[in-house]
């Protein structure tokens, strides 16, 4: 297997990169902590923070990215800033939500939900109006760090903070929320979540601070796995700050996995 690297010798504006995504053009764009850059397959764009000009980005610092169902690209910044990128003009929307951009998704609806340092936030992206959710216990994610909105296969919103996982249940218009129980071994094993996905067989995957959690069948709670010093299969460390799932690819007569 062979690996292509891009630095900034290749003209991406910076090596800190918090997000990659390739859209429905087959666009590839990063975020950097200077700056937005696409990349065509041979060219860098890069774009900055003007400060004349209230269509570029807010900030240099982008941290988030999403394409929604109509194919619109959507950007965090660490400056409190989310945006809609115009395709056609080659410029941007910049729609102040106030906060630090953590993570962005879409429900079956197609309101998006923003996640910020500071609770969860919702965006018409028709009319582009902010509002904080109407949800009756809206305190389990409101003053909270919110670095991951996530979608499931069942259309539910899941947001993982530093105090619990929370998911919002639609029928009730309430969040149902999960934390680490000292005393509960099948508790989260911790409040301090850092990431989340579902795999092929809808079972749901949680990365903490002290390990990865997946969710047991009937949402009772979690089977927890952790590092083990003397199991070099275990986990390489107990902080959990990503998980991508597994795809096969085939090379000739052999398969691998990436």
């Amino acid at each position: 297997m062979m690996f292509t690297s891009l630095t900034t010798k290749d003209g991406l504006s910076s090596n800190t990169i918090a997000a990659i995504l390739k859209d429905k053009y087959g666009l590839l764009w990063f975020a950097t902590e200077d700056g937005l850059n696409k990349y065509n397959g041979s060219n860098f764009t890069v774009y900055h923070h003007e400060q004349s000009n209230p269509n570029s980005l807010g900030s240099n610092e982008v941290s988030a990215l999403f394409e929604d169902a109509a194919g619109r690209l959507w950007i965090g910044t660490i400056e409190g800033s989310l945006h809609l990128y115009d395709r056609k003009k080659d410029s941007f929307i910049r729609i102040n939500v106030g906060l630090n951009v953590y993570s962005i998704c879409s429900d079956q609806q197609g309101r998006l939900w923003v996640g910020t340092h500071s609770g969860v936030f919702n965006v018409d992206p028709q009319t582009l109006k902010v509002t904080r959710p109407p949800i009756k216990n809206y305190a389990l994610v409101d003053g909270k760090p919110c670095r991951r909105v996530f979608e499931d296969q069942q259309k539910r919103i899941w947001i993982t903070t530093n105090d619990g996982l929370v998911v919002y249940q639609k029928k009730t218009n309430q969040f149902k929320a999960f934390f680490h129980d000292p005393n509960n071994p099948n508790s989260l094993a911790s409040s301090t979540t850092m990431c989340i996905t579902q795999d092929k067989k809808g079972r749901i995957w949680v990365g903490t601070q002290n390990g990865l959690n997946l969710l047991l069948p009937d949402e009772s709670g979690f089977k927890t796995f952790r590092y083990q010093k003397n199991d070099p299969a275990s986990l390489s460390n107990n902080t959990i700050y990503a998980i991508e799932l597994m795809k096969p690819i085939d090379y000739g007569f052999v398969r691998k996995w990436v």
